[in-house]
């Protein structure tokens, strides 16, 4: 995803409410396939375009590609995460 794009859907989400919470779940296929820098790049959009309301985030994944610096990330931006057993 584009910095573009998300920043266009921290603009739309926070239009919706203002002042009311948000959660922005990372979900779908694998989510940690877009790495580290799309994290850093769409968590710091995320937070700032968000500021007017309580915004939270989370993240669905099976962990095989949770790395220590995805870890630090996700505690800086309290991201939650949830997993999955998939597979054999």
């Amino acid at each position: 995803m584009r910095r573009e794009t998300v920043a266009a859907v921290a603009a739309w989400s926070s239009a919706l409410a203002d002042g009311e919470k948000v959660e922005i779940t990372f979900h779908g296929g694998e989510p940690l396939t877009a790495g580290f820098d799309f994290y850093a790049m769409a968590l710091p959009i995320l937070r700032d375009g968000l500021s007017s309301r309580l915004a939270g985030f989370s993240i669905q994944s099976n962990l095989w590609l949770l790395t220590p610096e995805l870890c630090e990330l996700f505690r800086e931006y309290r991201v939650s995460i949830g997993t999955s057993l998939d597979g054999p």
